[in-house]
């Protein structure tokens, strides 16, 4: 089995209100701000990207009310295509679980966590 699995931090710069799937299957998408310094052949370099982040389900329904723009998020999940119309390098990043990281202590057990 082939592996795809990624954990990103960031700033949300914006996020949409729920789209319901003809199964009635809610999606929120946001868009995702992550700056960082990283080690590249022996040298630090600094890495920023902006990333589409989409919510699927009931699941993410109470977190996905609760995320504003500006708000830090650390974010699990896998890459996908962004439709089956879209070009192969557009990628779309499917959360699993999500934390806060500006709100302490903060856990809903409803929510996929990380920890």
């Amino acid at each position: 089995m082939e592996v795809n699995c990624l954990t990103l931090t960031g700033r949300v710069l914006e996020i949409s209100e729920p789209r319901y799937s003809p199964a009635g299957i809610p999606h929120w998408r946001l868009l995702l701000e992550h700056r960082s310094k990283q080690q590249e052949v022996g040298r630090l370099r600094q890495v920023s990207c902006q990333m589409a982040v989409q919510f699927s389900g009931d699941a993410f329904s109470a977190v996905c009310h609760q995320i504003t723009p500006g708000i830090r998020l650390e974010i699990q999940g896998f890459l996908a295509r962004g439709s089956h119309r879209s070009l192969p390098s557009q990628l779309v990043f499917h959360a699993q679980a999500v934390s806060f990281l500006e709100i302490e202590n903060f856990q809903d057990p409803s929510i996929p966590s990380m920890k």
